[in-house]
């Protein structure tokens, strides 16, 4: 019972996807609490009261969390591939 799957999708349709993915109505209500996550600890009151936030610091906290849920999602779909010939079988 042999069958294939082949794909042909490019690099630039799966981030368009996943840009498009992101306005979806089940992830909006989340933005406002990746916000806040990314920017903690990164907030510094001024002397005259405004408040300010360290860009140096938001984006290490950005590029660290892309990096890690990008890693989870590598090994989850390492895993699956791994897995894949067990089911074949």
């Amino acid at each position: 019972m042999g069958f294939t799957l082949e794909t042909g999708v490019s690099a630039a349709a799966v981030f368009l996807q996943g840009i498009l993915s992101f306005f979806s109505p089940c992830v909006l209500p989340l933005v406002p609490l990746y916000i806040g996550y990314l920017a903690g600890g990164a907030k510094s009151v001024d002397a005259d009261g405004t408040v300010r936030y360290k860009r140096g610091r938001v984006m290490r906290n950005t590029v660290f969390f892309v990096l890690g849920v990008s890693f989870t999602f590598f090994c989850a779909g390492a895993g699956v591939y791994g897995a894949g010939p067990l089911f074949l079988r």
